[in-house]
């Protein structure tokens, strides 16, 4: 049976005539066909993604986020708001009491990793950076705070020494799996078979800020760490690395000094590796695309450089160059979140917009959970140049969105 044309205001205009006419039967039909036609288009109609869960802490703010694949936690990096720059001026009397309290607390302002639960739970972990959770949301890892970083900016010298650690929820035991032999190591993230783990070597390479100059990799049935790409140099500057996994391979962009510089060049060849066989070139990046280094992602075992997809086997473009804003693929490459004037926006594959929503401030951050059901998302609220709040939105795609999505990649 179709879809009733009946609208609910003909369908109440016809009852009332049927009672005036006093043809009952008549009556019971047109309700019959109006419950028929709220039940279906209830059915039929594509959901939305909705707002699951939502976390703030005065004055404190929020530098990473990791949703698990269950909805029902979410590892946060959070931080004491300390004024800096422009924003110290007229504050005085803060940071005078946040330097007494630094003489006796060393550590009160150390990025603290923290597991909240979704119903109200709230465990601390550790202090730490880039929480990423195995495939099963059983472990978690992440780059501990070595030394006391209360005060300090995030420059390559707070961040040195850092190393990588995995801690276990069941047991509550860290272990730590990989130490830097200088420098320090970031972002670690989970093989998609959570066999291996993948994690940046950094360094100071713009002045005093730290930048990703190598790979490493941590087998979990081997127990062993092992370099991938070392740190080298050109023309006296870095060679920098953005690395990722496309499926269960680890691929690197490679970004090449063309000329010299004082800590960067003005030009770089920017080149696609596969970081497991000897950091073999699948392609270099056209000239237009050397002054900045292209974002490289991946989804579905899918490589995306910029709005682009290419294609590993045939080593060719997929797509024409597009003016598509960038933003965060989902990891089942359905689905790509992006922010825009305070919206939060979600496309499918072919940059079809289907669904946005309005943030309370901007965002600085998105993070997917590891099976693209869940979505979080950073707020920044800043007033008159100053800090206000950070907050964290966790976002869950309905069955209705991803039928939604299939239908329109069909």
């Amino acid at each position: 049976m179709g879809l009733p044309h009946t609208t609910m205001g003909s369908a109440i205009e016809l009852e009332e005539s049927s009672l005036r006419a006093g043809n009952w039967r008549e009556m019971l039909f047109v309700r019959w066909k109006a419950l028929l036609f709220l039940t279906l288009l209830s059915v039929s109609a594509p959901g939305e993604p909705r707002l699951r869960w939502r976390w703030t802490q005065p004055d404190t703010e929020i530098l990473g986020v990791c949703p698990d694949s269950t909805g029902s936690k979410v590892a946060v990096v959070r931080r004491l708001h300390w004024p800096d720059g422009h924003q110290a001026e007229g504050a005085e009397k803060k940071l005078a009491a946040l330097q007494r309290r630094a003489k006796k607390e060393p550590r009160f302002q150390d990025p603290e990793l923290v597991l909240l639960q979704v119903s109200g739970e709230a465990r601390l972990i550790d202090w730490g950076w880039d929480p990423d959770f195995s495939p099963g949301g059983d472990r978690l890892c992440y780059i501990h705070q070595a030394t006391p970083a209360t005060g300090q900016r995030i420059l390559a010298a707070t961040l040195y020494g850092n190393w990588l650690e995995e801690w276990t929820e069941a047991s509550g035991q860290h272990r730590v799996l990989a130490r830097p032999q200088a420098g320090s190591l970031a972002s670690p993230v989970y093989s998609p078979d959570g066999q291996r783990l993948l994690y940046e070597l950094q360094a100071a390479v713009n002045g005093a800020w730290p930048g990703t100059i190598g790979v490493g990799v941590y087998n979990f049935s081997t127990t062993q760490a092992q370099t991938l790409l070392a740190p080298a140099k050109q023309r006296e500057l870095d060679v920098l690395i953005q690395p990722l996994w496309v499926g269960n391979q680890i691929m690197a962009l490679r970004g090449t000094p063309l000329k010299a510089g004082t800590y960067l060049s003005d030009s770089y060849q920017w080149q696609v590796l596969n970081a497991e066989a000897g950091a073999a070139v699948i392609t270099t990046l056209p000239s237009s695309d050397l002054m900045a280094a292209p974002r490289l992602e991946s989804s579905a075992g899918r490589l995306w450089i910029g709005s682009r997809r290419f294609d590993l086997q045939k080593k060719n473009w997929l797509d024409k160059p597009t003016q598509v804003e960038l933003g965060k693929w989902s990891p089942d490459g359905k689905c790509r979140a992006a922010t825009r004037n305070q919206f939060l926006i979600l496309s499918d594959a072919s940059g079809r917009e289907f669904w946005r929503t309005s943030l309370p401030a901007s965002a600085s951050s998105l993070r997917w959970s590891a099976n693209s059901r869940y979505l979080a998302v950073i707020c920044t609220q800043m007033r008159r140049g100053q800090f206000v709040k950070d907050e964290v939105l966790l976002y869950t795609q309905t069955p209705a969105v991803a039928a939604c999505i299939d239908s329109h990649q069909a």
